[in-house]
């Protein structure tokens, strides 16, 4: 938040539908008239739902339940939960808001469904969380994101993963008219190759091989034990 404060962003607007989430933030910006503050989710409907509250500081928490985030992260555990509201951002009436920053641990494409009109005319950039497995239950892969943005014309030209064990991390979109020739043609080869696509399958590949190593060196080791006691 510092850094758009910094970059004189004339109107921000938050969205926290978590209770003590929120109440951190009216804590530290509620004074601020540059930031709005919005205590709700954004989805594709408008309607209820319910928040599975991550423990610790509350960022792992997700409308979806946790898929292999448990496995990730066993020292989180989501016991608790909340009911919280959810509007559609299309039905808002924000103004020509250009850029979205979203971060809600696999709802993004749910959220981007809501904001159907303002993608077509107003939204130009758009920063989002990304997954390349479901590390919460029936969350968007980043090929069905792609999908869904290239509808609206915008193309992914950055990707960062949180390393190549993590399989999420964060990815850039923008408006392909806002792109050179020669940039589009870079993405158009980049996607024809699948280099990122082959990359991580073949580090599954070589982890589902070193598992399958371990799992019969175990099994050899434990019948070595029984035969040695025998």
């Amino acid at each position: 938040m510092d850094s758009y404060l910094k970059h004189n962003f004339k109107e921000i607007h938050l969205f926290e539908p978590q209770s003590s989430c929120f109440g951190i933030l009216k804590e530290k910006f509620g004074q601020n008239r540059t930031i709005t503050l919005h205590n709700f989710a954004l989805g594709s409907q408008r309607g209820a739902s319910i928040l599975n509250l991550g423990s610790g500081d509350g960022q792992a928490s997700s409308i979806l339940k946790p898929g292999l985030h448990n496995e990730l992260y066993p020292y989180i555990e989501f016991r608790e939960s909340e009911n919280v509201e959810i509007k559609r951002f299309d039905e808002l009436s924000l103004g020509n808001v250009s850029f979205l920053n979203i971060d809600i641990q696999g709802f993004e494409l749910e959220a981007l469904k809501g904001c159907e009109k303002n993608l077509r005319e107003n939204i130009f950039y758009i920063y989002t969380e990304v997954n390349r497995k479901h590390v919460y239950k029936d969350c968007a892969l980043i090929q069905e994101i792609d999908q869904y943005l290239n509808g609206f014309d915008f193309v992914r030209i950055e990707t960062k993963w949180w390393d190549i064990f993590t399989p999420w991390g964060d990815a850039f979109y923008i408006k392909s008219k806002s792109l050179t020739f020669f940039q589009k043609l870079k993405i158009k080869v980049m996607r024809l190759l699948r280099v990122e696509i082959f990359v991580f399958a073949l580090f599954d590949i070589i982890t589902f091989s070193f598992n399958i190593y371990h799992f019969i060196i175990n099994k050899f080791r434990n019948l070595k034990n029984r035969i040695l006691t025998a």
